[in-house]
């Protein structure tokens, strides 16, 4: 016997702009027609599963719970993170060599400021800059 409450989906209640648009996932892992995703509210099976010990061990309940509490998200287990995103900023702008020198001028100096993490984000808003111009064309 099956509940019929699990037909009903939860409507998406926040909706985030994604700084990247996209770009860099396939449409069998994230679907963004508008470059928006919604999220919705946890259920109490979300729940249940961040307390299952065997399943946060190998990452499956996370991913699970991205998938339902984020419709747009079709293959968690897929996405990047932010490290992904930094080297893909560093390979597109070819500044890998730039950033291994400031990460080796700041270990150096250790005055507190990063001039590798500087450069990143001087990348970061260059490539929101080029998004931004192919949307408008």
């Amino acid at each position: 016997m099956t509940n019929p409450l699990l037909a009903y989906r939860p409507h998406p209640r926040v909706y985030v702009k994604l700084p990247t648009c996209g770009a860099y996932y396939s449409d069998d892992v994230l679907d963004t027609k508008d470059h928006e995703i919604g999220v919705c509210a946890m259920s109490a099976k979300d729940e249940m599963l961040l307390n299952n010990p065997e399943a946060l061990m190998n990452g499956r309940a996370l991913s699970q719970v991205i998938e339902n509490c984020v419709p747009s998200v079709k293959n968690a287990i897929e996405l990047t993170s932010v490290a992904d995103y930094g080297f893909t900023l560093l390979t597109v702008f070819q500044k890998r060599h730039v950033f291994l020198d400031c990460v080796a001028r700041d270990y150096e100096q250790k005055d507190g400021f990063s001039s590798a993490n500087a450069l990143l984000d001087e990348l970061h808003f260059k490539y929101l800059e080029l998004q931004q111009s192919k949307q408008l064309e």
